[in-house]
């Protein structure tokens, strides 16, 4: 009886035996009279798996389940894709355990990671894909771990290991270009999250610069990578523009009005940048930050405190006028998410910012409706 993998292991009964199964040809003779001439001699290169025999006793007497590491990796395979990251990673450790010398070792146990960041289990992820390139360092399983791995733990926000890493991956000599422009693109994401924005340009222009000469000679560029990289050039300065506060005295509150705009508009740049590049999850990112920076410097005039040495009816005025710029980028904001989840809806496929926007339209024209978008009163918190 062939085992269900589904029905877990047969308990063992006998000694387990791995057998190798050796594929050979015969020739046949022809019917009489003169052998037939030989055929040209030929090279075929036939990959061989071994077997494992398990014997055990079931509901209807003796069992025995014969199987090979490559059953175990296509079922593994065919749970993977139906995201039953349970039953693959339990098949995948199977085969690891049961084949160790297989062949299919380091795609299984590049596979048992992916299951287990669909698990969110990144911790030990990260580990299987560190195993990966212990055992097969010089392979494309062993490169693609090695990412990996460097992807992982930022996700995990381990700022410093991710570093680490992926600096590892960029002294490889086995990199092409699609590889090196990922590993700027991430490097760079990384520098960004430690605020180190001046290493972090140079990692994300690299990204862009090898993609653009990657095109002109016709090799491959991963489209992806670089909207990633576009984004987070465009992350740096909104974030500072986020972080710049609005105070008295007058000087200063126009200095800091002047370089909070400054620093939107080079965002902003650079946003439209990552939605020419045309990956609809970046893009949408992007547009989700033009209309978040829209928001917060609506937010920010809001709550700008006006000057003392305005006399009553001058600070009114000067209130008024504030108001109006304030709920101007208010409606730029709502224009930015409208377009964000029209681009969704023109691609048939939302992602989390799309959705993300139609939240914020929500918001937004509440806000508009109200009698007070003024500059004075506490701000609602705008959530990025």
């Amino acid at each position: 009886m062939a085992l269900d993998a589904r029905s877990g292991r047969f308990p063992p009964l006998l000694a387990l035996s791995t057998l190798l199964v050796w594929v050979g040809a015969c020739a046949a003779g022809g019917r009489g009279g003169a052998p037939a001439a030989p055929a040209p001699a030929r090279v075929v290169d036939i990959d061989v798996e071994p077997l494992r025999v398990e014997v055990g006793r079931g509901p209807n007497g003796t069992e025995v389940a014969v199987y090979d590491a490559r059953q175990l990796f296509d079922q593994a395979s065919a749970a993977l894709d139906a995201d039953d990251f349970a039953r693959a990673l339990a098949l995948y450790d199977q085969l690891v355990a049961s084949f160790p010398d297989s062949q299919l070792v380091p795609p299984a146990l590049f596979n048992a990671g992916l299951a287990l960041e669909g698990k969110r289990d990144l911790v030990a992820a990260a580990a299987r894909y560190l195993e990966v390139v212990r055992r097969a360092p010089a392979t494309r399983y062993g490169l693609d771990a090695h990412i990996r791995a460097g992807a992982v733990m930022a996700e995990l926000e381990r700022w410093p290991d991710a570093l680490r890493i992926l600096d590892e991956v960029g002294a490889r000599r086995d990199l092409g270009d699609a590889d090196r422009i990922e590993l700027h693109a991430r490097r760079g994401y990384v520098l960004v999250e430690s605020r180190r924005y001046g290493e972090a340009e140079q990692a994300l222009g690299a990204a862009i610069d090898l993609a653009e000469r990657a095109r002109r000679e016709r090799s491959t560029a991963t489209d992806s990578f670089v909207a990633m990289a576009h984004y987070y050039l465009g992350e740096m300065p909104r974030r500072q523009a986020e972080a710049v506060a609005l105070e008295l005295p007058e000087k200063r509150l126009e200095e800091r009005i002047e370089a909070k705009a400054k620093l939107v508009l080079t965002a902003q740049r650079r946003f439209e940048d990552t939605i020419r590049v045309g990956d609809l999850l970046w893009a949408t990112a992007a547009g989700y930050q033009l209309g978040a920076m829209q928001q917060d410097m609506w937010r920010s005039l809001r709550a700008a405190p006006v000057p003392p040495a305005l006399t009553g009816e001058e600070a009114r005025i000067y209130t008024t006028e504030v108001g109006g710029l304030a709920r101007g980028h208010l409606e730029k904001a709502l224009a930015a998410h409208e377009m964000n989840v029209k681009v969704a809806d023109r691609n048939a496929a939302q992602t989390p910012w799309s959705e993300r926007s139609r939240r914020r339209i929500a918001e937004i024209r509440q806000l508009l409706a109200g009698a007070a978008v003024g500059v004075h009163g506490p701000p609602p918190p705008v959530g990025r």
